[in-house]
């Protein structure tokens, strides 16, 4: 049997989990609307009795299978997932709870999904129907008699794009009288045993050491570190496992210790994930060339359930070193089109592109014009998918395609739009330029994003070279400022930066997307392969600006504004000290409005697509104690690769699909102030959230030096230092990967962070002065103070946009 975590969530679980293709026809002009209507349809009423859970593991419920649930450290039962395609999601959780004697304990649900709770075969409590955004719950009574005692939970969810589908289960009182197993008495050992077995392992430098003997048909299946779809789907090598310790051979990233029941845990060994650099070549051609070459090496993007080829068929006929299959790789991607997947607009602008530069191949010209005159171009168009329209990137996409589309087939009828190709082309084009009069003049809400800034590039390149010239030139000005953002923001190398919308790589930076735009510019950069979108660059008239390279190096002291956003980079040769103020106390600060319940708006009006992406990403206009989602908030670094920040996970696992996640955004937003050499933040998580801590970024083994002191942490690397002071105690824990985080077990918490320059002082001066601060977090107040200076306080504001059904 398992206790309660230290916060009294069940751990003990069995899960069942069925998908299968959902058609409806409900439509609505507004995507968003449409798809809370979805979740309200697939949510069927939950009954209120259910008969004795007899299955045990591999036994099957319907289409779905009982399996054990473990995910280290989770407190969630997750089986999220991302569908490219509309699906009905059933979920069944079942868990044991084992009283030791008759009592009476208070507990809430946490969960995304409508969900029936069912205390020995009775109907205690349930959510209606699924949300997105932020989590729901809701308190129930536990009458539990001596012994054992089921714990069921039915739920539904509409699969589309990123699913939430988890819920977490949470005792609050007399959590000292209850242990937690499986409902499968031939299984309950073996699952306890088990999931002791995965929480001891510790993680060393390209080794796994174990508490114990590993359970009886245990292994190991190294990860497979490539972009290539053909590459990373191949059979993973699988070995046996036993005594107390594993060297993982060199050049392995990540594996997985698996047990006979399928329980596993996965690893990451950081300290081999490194920047990458290009062979020096004597001109930026040949570099450039280089670069194009590794995206023309890939069959195609790995897009997880299919691939996308477009970047490399573009790639390999921009050299000329076609592959046989190549044909066959473009009609994949037409298929795909045709199937409307999520991101499909991403291969319609390839798919474009492709036909202006070269042409289509006879055998699949006329597939290639089904699949472009049946596309559904706007939410507002005939059909029904989980295509998103509404993101910054996504809407230029969709207008671009539209107006670019309607050109090659000015005649022909656009069977889902209901217009003519000219028809078509005039409306894109309407759009695109709404589109770019909107960024010029108020700035990005994917500011700096590592992923989105190539892919919103990858657009505007499309735009420069296929619309008309008043057009092109407004494209030209806004990739101008992407790559004069991502520069200033570029230390050491690296884009670190707080951003609109971030993944997991935030925590290696020289890998990201962004990065292969700053090699591009200069190649002393680390080389990233950047999901290929250079490929466009390839064939493009656009010529990145001269000096761009002088400023990814020089020292930058700077606040602006982008979106809702006030962005505040502070960079030397020493530090990079970077983040979002939060709250923006600027007296000239305009929010722009959110339009989405503004009467006589349309979904095909730049400003509601605006609110709908503010509603649905996130906002741009960070407040403390807002529900967040994608936001990174705040950076600091010494090098390219050594950097450190605070963020309010959404989860407590990093085996987790969800937005925000462990390192990436933030459940809760802090409030946040910069002033040179210092970055403060305080983060306050309300009762309404499941995740009652924050947690520090700190791979300690990237630094030249590692001190602590009470409340400080001291960080040398090359040119600089760092201080950071935290209000409560720190306490280190491995999740995926070891010696990179700190966490600070409390809702209400406050961090510090001071820079300091090696030219200036030495290191032993530097702690001096920062132990000489009287620094101190009033939790009353909710307010840091400095040497009898405040510093900062939070000020909890509310935001209805960022609630979503």
């Amino acid at each position: 049997m398992r206790k309660l975590n230290r916060d009294g969530f069940v751990l003990s679980y069995l899960s069942a989990i069925s998908e299968e293709d959902y058609n409806s026809s409900l439509t609505d002009r507004n995507q968003l609307k449409l798809e809370a209507m979805l979740r309200r349809a697939v949510s069927e009423k939950k009954p209120s009795e259910l008969p004795p859970c007899s299955l045990g593991v591999g036994d099957r419920i319907g289409k779905a299978e009982w399996q054990p649930y473990y995910s280290h450290g989770s407190i969630f039962v997750d089986r999220s997932s991302f569908y490219s395609l509309l699906q009905r999601i059933k979920m069944y959780v079942a868990s044991v709870l084992v009283a030791d004697e008759d009592i009476t304990a208070e507990a809430v649900l946490w969960t995304y999904m409508s969900t029936g709770v069912y205390l020995n075969g009775k109907l205690i409590s349930e959510t209606e129907h699924p949300v997105y955004k932020p989590i729901q719950s809701v308190k129930c009574t536990l009458n539990l008699r001596k012994g054992r005692n089921e714990l069921v939970f039915l739920s539904d969810n509409l699969g589309v794009r990123d699913t939430r589908n988890m819920l977490a289960f949470q005792i609050l009182t007399n959590r000292d009288h209850i242990l937690t197993t499986i409902p499968d008495a031939d299984n309950e050992e073996e699952y306890s045993k088990g999931a002791e077995f995965l929480d001891g392992i510790k993680i060393g430098r390209g080794s796994l050491s174990f508490s114990s003997e590993p359970p009886a048909g245990s292994c190991i299946r190294y990860g497979i570190s490539s972009v290539d779809y053909e590459v990373k789907h191949r059979p993973s090598e699988i070995h046996p496992i036993g005594g107390f310790f594993v060297d993982i051979p060199e050049g392995i990233e990540s594996c997985s210790v698996i047990l006979r029941n399928g329980m596993k845990r996965d690893f990451e060994f950081s300290e081999r994930i490194v920047p990458e650099y290009l062979p020096k070549r004597d001109s930026w051609d040949e570099h450039f060339r280089d670069v194009i070459r590794r995206i023309a090496d890939v069959s195609m993007l790995d897009r997880g359930s299919h691939g996308f080829a477009c970047f490399s068929l573009l790639a390999r006929k921009y050299l000329g070193m076609e592959r046989p299959d190549d044909i066959e790789l473009l009609r994949n991607d037409i298929d795909l089109i045709k199937k409307r997947v999520d991101c499909s607009d991403f291969l319609m602008c390839g798919l474009l592109r492709y036909i202006h530069e070269y042409g289509l191949p006879e055998e699949v010209k006329d597939e290639a014009k089904d699949a472009i005159t049946d596309y559904r171009y706007w939410m507002t168009m005939k059909g029904a998918d989980g295509m998103c329209f509404w993101s910054e990137n996504h809407s230029l996409m969709f207008w671009f395609s539209a107006c670019d589309a309607g050109l090659l087939y000015p005649d022909e009828l656009f069977h889902r739009t209901g217009m003519t190709g000219r028809e078509l082309h005039a409306y894109g084009e309407k759009r695109v330029d709404e589109w770019l009069d909107d960024v010029l003049e108020k700035g990005y809400e994917e500011f700096l994003s590592s992923t989105y800034m190539a892919v919103t590039f990858a657009a505007l390149l499309n735009v420069i070279d296929y619309c008309k010239e008043s057009i092109s030139i407004k494209a030209r000005k806004a990739v101008d400022r992407i790559l004069e953002m991502l520069a200033k923001s570029t230390f050491k190398g690296s884009v670190i930066a707080p951003m609109g919308r971030v993944y997991r790589g935030a925590i290696y930076p020289f890998r990201e997307c962004a990065a292969s735009l700053m090699n591009a510019v200069n190649e002393d950069a680390p080389y990233a392969y950047g999901e290929g979108w250079l490929s466009f660059l390839a064939t493009s008239s656009y010529k990145i600006p001269a000096g761009l390279d002088k400023l990814m190096a020089e020292p930058v002291c700077e606040r602006y504004s982008t979106g809702n956003a006030m962005v505040s980079v502070e960079k030397n040769d020493s530090y990079l000290l970077t983040s979002v103020i939060s709250p923006r106390t600027d007296k000239e600060f305009r929010r722009w409005p959110n339009t989405i319940h503004t009467e006589g708006l349309d979904a095909e009006d730049n400003s509601f697509v605006k609110s709908l992406n503010e509603c649905f990403h996130g906002t741009s206009c960070f407040q403390p104690g807002v529900y967040g989602y994608q936001q990174h908030m705040w950076s600091a670094a010494l090098s390219g690769d050594a950097l450190v920040f605070v963020n309010h996970p959404g989860t407590t696992s990093e085996d987790a699909e969800l937005r925000p996640g462990y390192w990436n955004g933030n459940g809760v937003m802090p409030a946040i102030t910069a002033e040179k050499g210092m970055i403060a933040a305080i983060y306050s998580i309300p009762e309404n959230h499941p995740v009652a801590f924050t947690h520090l970024y700190i791979p300690f083994f990237r630094f030249d030096e590692v001190k602590r002191d009470g409340s400080w942490i001291f960080l040398s690397k090359d040119e600089g230092y760092l201080a950071i002071w935290a209000s409560g105690e720190l306490t280190s824990y491995d999740d995926m990967i070891a010696d990179s985080e700190l966490r600070l077990y409390s809702r209400n918490s406050a961090y510090l962070v001071k820079a300091g320059r090696k030219d200036e002082m030495s290191f032993n001066d530097f702690i001096s002065s920062m132990k000489a601060m009287s620094v101190s977090f009033d939790e009353a107040s909710l307010s840091l103070t400095a040497d009898g200076r405040k510093i900062l306080s939070f000020e909890r504001a509310e935001d209805p946009t960022q609630y979503l059904d």
